[in-house]
C-alpha cells in the first residue's frame, strides 16, 4: 500500500491492460462483467471491458481486473 501523504485523495492507477486500482470514490454505481461505474465527488469513472472483476476491496478503494478496453471520465 502506498503512503497517502504524497498522493491526491482521489486517484486512478492503471497497471497494463488488465488492472485498474481506484481510491477515494464515494460509491460504486454499476457493476457488471463488461462495465464498472464509480462515482467520485465531482466526476464519474466508467470502465469498460470483458470479465471485469472487483477485488482487493478496502474502504473507498478497489482493484478492477479483466480485459480493460476503455476508461471514461464524466462530470
Amino acid at each position: 500500500m502506498k503512503n497517502h501523504e504524497n498522493y491526491p485523495e482521489e486517484s486512478v492507477e492503471i497497471f497494463g491492460k488488465d488492472t485498474v486500482f481506484v481510491e477515494g470514490f464515494s460509491k460504486i454505481i454499476e457493476y457488471q462483467s463488461e462495465t464498472v461505474k464509480i462515482k467520485y465527488k465531482k466526476y464519474s469513472l466508467r470502465i469498460t471491458g470483458e470479465n471485469l472483476l472487483l477485488s482487493n476491496m478496502y474502504e473507498k478503494a478497489v482493484m478492477i481486473t479483466g480485459t480493460i478496453f476503455n476508461l471514461d471520465f464524466t462530470e
